[in-house]
Parts: C-alpha cells; structure tokens; sequence
C-alpha cells in the first residue's frame, strides 16, 4: 500500500440492485436519515420517524444475492431519499457494489459502467435494545405490497393500526374524507 493512501473498511455487493433497493423504498416515506451497521456478519438499521412514533428495525444477513466485508463494525449513515434517487439509476437485475473508505466520508455504488459518490451524513442515534416479545400474530408479506398498502393509507390519515385474526390481516386508519 502506498503512503498515504486511503483504505477501503467497507465493501458490499447485490447481485441485483433491486434488493436494496426495495429495502430503502419500503421505509424512505417514514425514516428521513438512517446508519446503517455493518458487522460481522450481517448489516442493521434501527431508525425512529421524525416524531418518534414508528421504531423501524431491519436485519440483513449475508446470503448469496448479498455479500460484504468488513474488519470491524462500520456505521454508514445516510438520507434515504437521495440514496433510493441514486439506485433508481441501476438496472434492477445489475450488480451494484458499496465501498466505504476509512475515512467514513463518501459511499460509492458502482456497476460495470456507473459510478455514485455520496456524502455520508453523521447521524446521532442511540441503537435501542428491544427484548423478546411474544406476540399473538406474525406477518410475512412482500415488502412492495406492503409499501403500496402504506403509501394508500398515508393519503388519508397519519396514522395506520394493524390488526390480526387468523383469516385477515386489517389495516385502517381515520381521515377527513
């Protein structure tokens, strides 16, 4: 390594952009500015809505449509809104790559043929331990759907319950209309 050069701590790739990609859409509307923290072996984001209603948690483990590499963990924060601007430029099926230098200043996504740098943010954000809870119901659905769902019921009210039986799956909210 030459004097004076800087070294890459972070180093990530999606087969296909669309995977991040969709995760950022699902939450950008709710979540303004998020770090994401990498570690061994897997990258997190735990974020709170600007109102500290909504606690936003996401795991990511590595898998073989996800790989990254770092020696030790790595905290990248960044506006959510201008990075989904930024991957909206890749092909969904493209390989995209996340490199982070040790600096912690720019992340930079790349494909065969694009380049994106962008400023990192420094966001203040105390990572909030939540215990086991057992709950009553558990949800699986495709993040897109529930993304749509979201975004329909943010046109009529700022608040959205969910509720479970075991034949449905209800969300509502109470508007002006």
């Amino acid at each position: 390594m030459k004097k004076g050069s800087i070294q890459t701590v972070l180093k990530a790739t999606f087969k296909e952009s669309n995977t991040f990609r969709t995760i950022c859409e699902a939450i950008k509307d709710i979540i303004l500015d998020v770090n994401f923290i990498f570690h061994e072996n897997e990258v997190s984001l735990q974020a709170m809505d600007s109102s500290h209603v909504a606690l936003c948690h996401m795991s990511l483990s590595k898998d073989k449509s996800f790989d990254f590499s770092c020696d030790s963990k790595v905290v990248i924060g960044v506006n959510l809104s201008s990075l989904c601007d930024i991957l909206k430029c890749f092909d969904k099926k493209e390989t995209i790559e996340l490199k982070v230098n040790e600096k912690l200043e720019t992340l930079d996504l790349e494909s065969k043929d694009k380049l994106f740098k962008m400023n990192l943010m420094d966001i203040e954000a105390e990572f909030l331990h939540i215990p086991k809870q057992e709950y009553n119901c558990s949800l699986e659905m495709d993040s897109k759907h529930f993304k749509t769902i979201i975004t329909d019921l943010s046109k009529f009210t700022e608040q959205c319950e969910i509720s479970c039986t075991q034949e449905q799956v209800t969300f509502s909210g109470c508007g002006n209309i």
